[in-house]
């Protein structure tokens, strides 16, 4: 005979629900599994199959009916279910007592307290597959004592001896579905509004606590406690328009917005706090301060900026209370009279990683991955992240006669990107030979500033738009697939991605080849990287260096 063992507790859980509000919106069937069937949180009715429906009669007797509970009503007969950590399951009933233990063959005289209480439960198989028996054992003077819940011919809940039960002892657990009070769904719609905000300032982490408040007001109180002033001034932030999604960023010294991304440096901003708890709002990549509303160009003078935490982990900037920073419609960045203003409203996100792309390398089916790379240039020092994919980060450490050399980082536990410096990040195929095309720094509180000397790297870079001068090798791919570095195609440079100025004489571009200190050969400019080269023999050439090919159908001399 299968069975599983259960706290018995009927008592009210006090979620604010009065007996004379909760009622029966549905009416399931007959448990056959109370093991998998009983899940926390839902609610059933006890019916014994010889007297009727358990209910909770005056003086909390504890009694059974015959007329079944219809929807809309059934206040007094309806138990919720409560499943423990350890699998023990516990029936309540609303009229916030703990049933007694009763007397062999005698009416129970009341429900009691929790702590008069204290007995163990046990529901077994009776006979058919609907119906069960409810054993109930506990601990007097450490003798161990057990009895069988049951009715008597009155109808009243007894006792009955385990070794001698009667048809009396058999019951059904038929499943409801319980109306929702107003003051559960006042709970409930707070909890929602909060939920998915956690990831903000002004965010609720655990929200465990609201959502077991008994009304709206407990409800609104608790989350009133719960939010705290988040902004530390030690931290990076990405600004976030609660309106549109787009995140508040800086292009060509001038404030902007974009699609948000955790790939993306250039929407990071530092919250500086004055002794008036006023903030200063500077943008990281260009080391300038926002202005007043309404003027988008950063500068170098701090303005204080009134930042007000509002409802639902919003947030107002402004000047005085007066001129608040929004966003239009058309992505533009503006200023608004108002905080209630459409755009004027923005979520604080606290960022302890930034994520770099990586490019791919494809096989010749044009699919299979078979290497990556990507570079990284901060004003600020990062941490190596734990990836649990292979991953190697290089400088470049000398170079002279067309030849460069690579150095790997020997620690990612320690070492990462320092303030000035460039890196470049290699993927290594994983055990089932796929590559991680992301990779993580940890940034702000999250990092530890890494701790080895880099003076010898020769990579820099820029956090700002930047024309090309000429004189600077970018990461890339010759044909899509040979990585090096080359003199970009593009006049900007891209923000936040390393390149190398040689101190020699201008070559066309360096080609990586793989080792623990790696050369880098001159190969040929990157305007011809798409160019096809044959000797003269007819074979196709890949990289051409001093002699005569055939290119587009004429003789051409490479030096």
């Amino acid at each position: 005979m299968k069975k599983f063992t259960s706290l018995l507790a009927l008592f009210l859980i006090c979620f604010g629900i009065t007996a004379s509000a909760q009622t029966i919106e549905s009416i399931g069937q007959n448990i056959t599994d109370p093991a998998t069937q009983l899940t926390d949180g839902t609610y059933v009715l006890l019916k014994n199959v010889e007297k009727g429906y358990l209910y909770v009669g005056k003086n909390f007797l504890l009694q059974s009916n015959a007329t079944a509970p219809v929807v809309g009503t059934g206040t007094e007969y309806i138990w919720k279910v409560s499943v423990r950590e350890d699998g023990m399951v516990a029936f309540y009933a609303t009229d916030g007592r703990l049933i007694g233990r009763p007397n062999f063959k005698q009416p129970a005289n009341s429900l009691k307290t929790v702590k008069q209480m204290g007995a163990w439960n046990v529901v077994e198989k009776y006979g058919t597959t609907t119906n069960w028996q409810l054993h109930v054992k506990w601990t007097y003077n450490d003798n161990p004592h057990e009895f069988i819940l049951a009715t008597n011919n009155a109808g009243n809940l007894v006792a009955e001896k385990v070794s001698n039960p009667s048809a009396n002892a058999a019951f059904e657990i038929i499943p409801v579905v319980v109306a929702k009070t107003q003051d559960q769904k006042d709970v409930e719609a707070i909890v929602t509004a909060w939920t998915g905000l956690e990831k903000y300032a002004g965010g609720i982490a655990d929200l465990k606590p609201i959502n077991a408040c008994k009304t709206k007001a407990e409800a609104e109180a608790a989350v009133k406690a719960a939010v705290k002033n988040p902004i530390d001034d030690t931290e990076y932030f990405q600004i976030l328009n609660v309106k549109s999604g787009k995140a508040l960023n800086a292009v060509n010294g001038a404030l902007s917005s974009v699609e948000a991304s955790a790939f993306d440096a250039n929407q990071l901003w530092k919250l500086g706090k004055n002794a008036e708890g006023k903030y200063t709002l500077l943008h990281v990549n260009y080391n300038q301060f926002a202005q007043s509303p309404g003027t988008n160009a950063l500068a170098a003078a701090e303005v204080v900026l009134d930042v007000k935490g509002m409802d639902l982990a919003q947030w107002s900037l402004s000047t005085a209370g007066t001129n608040f920073l929004t966003l239009n419609a058309d992505g533009t960045v503006g200023s608004a009279t108002a905080a209630t203003e459409e755009g004027a409203q923005w979520y604080l996100v606290p960022k302890k990683d930034l994520k770099v792309a990586l490019t791919p390398v494809y096989a010749a089916d044009g699919t299979t991955v078979v290497d990556a790379w990507g570079s990284i240039y901060l004003p600020f020092d990062a941490t190596c992240g734990n990836s649990a994919a292979p991953f190697e980060l290089y400088g470049v450490s000398a170079a002279g006669d067309g030849v460069a050399t690579l150095q790997k980082l020997t620690d990612l536990k320690t070492q990462g990107v320092k303030v000035g410096k460039g890196l470049i990040i290699h993927a290594v195929a994983k055990s089932d030979g796929n590559f991680q095309l992301e990779y993580g720094f940890k940034i702000g509180k999250n990092a530890k500033n890494a701790t080895e000397d880099q003076s010898w790297n020769l990579l820099s870079g820029t956090n700002v738009e930047k024309a090309v001068e000429g004189t600077e090798y970018v990461l890339g791919l010759k044909d899509g697939k040979v990585a090096g570095l080359y003199a970009p195609k593009a006049e900007i440079l891209k923000v936040n991605k390393a390149f190398f100025v040689p101190t020699t004489a201008a070559v066309n571009g360096f080609r990586f080849d793989f080792g623990e200190t790696t050369g880098i050969e001159a190969v040929a400019p990157v305007e011809e990287a798409n160019a096809v080269y044959y000797d003269l023999s007819g074979r196709r050439v890949l990289t051409p260096s001093n002699g005569v090919y055939i290119k587009n159908g004429k003789k051409v001399y490479v030096k």
